[in-house]
């Protein structure tokens, strides 16, 4: 099954597939690489060496949490720095159409996404990605291996693709599980290098553009969720979930966690919804218990921030490609109402859902 993301919300859910995962006795379970991925999950503490060329020249320490989300197909990771004014936020998990790993990384350091594309090794445990993102300045790619050493230490490195095919060592970060019961002694740490002198600004650029980030803040909150899908020649489906949205990465993306239930199954999902400058477009990313897939779509709000439109391509369950396009408004603070189509290949109407979303009596009476 594939679904879209929408306004960093809620995912158009076909027919059909609820009726597959029924037959199935419910969602998919994590396959073995996702399992592989989920060695990640906990909190750790993180140490980077930053080097040119070969040479460490500074260091600086991150606390990072990761977990399973979606039913256990993703993994949710968010750090920030303890000396470094700095947050990321990574969705990651394994694609059960193209057997290799998807995701999507933001942080606070810059507005433009970073898309995941890796792989994992099952006989070493190894797990590598390549970031890449697309900006004014060209496209840049980042090469990140990691491996374990055992279950309370992890070690990652990431290489910068240089034009000339060679890699440059760009940092390796030590992670050391929190509070592990057999975390290494404090002395079995590598020898501590002098911390970098000047701390990078994070958000220096944020606001240069500050509407679409103020309209994007209209999401954050706690909200209760009614969906209604129509398909014709079908009894409507529904569902009520519980909507949880916030501000991430210094107020750049917005991160939404959903929870209840669709079509009489459990559903868990995860989305980041940010601002692009570069493509002039908010940009948006989901991942649900329904599927090992990971979907995008890409949109605009009008001047007032009242409406948001997206759209993004998707793959229904029988492998053929669908359009998904949504439309959300605002009814003030504390509503919004959202309608998704979703469009075969010639255009016919495939399915219709109506999402009413309302924010959460004790959120609104903080607003």
């Amino acid at each position: 099954m594939q679904h879209h993301h929408v306004f960093a919300s809620y995912p158009i859910l076909a027919l059909l597939v609820a009726v597959s995962l029924r037959a199935q006795g419910g969602p998919p379970a994590p396959s073995a690489e996702q399992e592989l991925l989920a060695r990640m999950a906990g909190t750790w503490d993180c140490t980077t060496t930053f080097f040119k060329g070969e040479k460490p020249v500074g260091t600086s320490h991150l606390r990072e949490d990761s977990e399973r989300v979606c039913g256990g197909l993703f993994q949710l990771t968010r750090c920030h720095g303890i000396d470094l004014p700095m947050e990321r936020c990574t969705l990651m998990g394994w694609d059960g159409r193209t057997g290799r790993i998807c995701g999507v990384e933001a942080d606070s350091m810059g507005p433009t996404p970073a898309a995941i594309d890796g792989t994992v090794d099952l006989k070493t445990g190894e797990i590598a990605w390549t970031l890449t993102t697309i900006s004014e300045q060209g496209t840049a790619s980042i090469e990140a291996e990691v491996r374990f050493d055992g279950d309370d230490i992890r070690i990652e490195r990431r290489h910068a693709a240089m034009q000339d095919g060679t890699k440059a060592l760009l940092f390796e970060v030590r992670s050391v599980r929190a509070k592990a019961k057999n975390a290494p002694a404090a002395d079995a740490k590598p020898p501590a290098i002098p911390a970098i002198g000047r701390a990078p600004t994070a958000g220096t650029k944020l606001f240069a553009n500050s509407k679409p980030y103020a309209h994007l803040s209209q999401f954050a909150g706690e909200w209760t969720v009614a969906t209604k899908m129509e398909i014709p020649g079908a009894p409507a489906m529904q569902g009520a979930m519980a909507s949880s949205e916030g501000l991430v990465c210094n107020g750049r993306w917005l991160l939404t966690r959903v929870d209840g239930e669709f079509a009489s199954m459990p559903f868990h999902a995860v989305g980041l919804m940010g601002f692009d400058p570069h493509q002039n477009r908010y940009v948006s990313y989901w991942a649900d218990s329904f599927g090992p897939y990971m979907a995008q779509s890409t949109g605009e709000c009008d001047e007032t921030g009242a409406t948001f439109s997206m759209r993004g391509e998707s793959i229904g369950l029988d492998g053929k490609s669908t359009t998904m396009e949504d439309t959300t408004t605002f009814a003030g603070k504390d509503a919004r109402k959202t309608v998704m189509v979703s469009r075969g290949k010639l255009g016919k109407v495939d399915s219709t859902m109506t999402i009413e979303c309302s924010r959460k009596r004790e959120d609104a009476t903080q607003k």
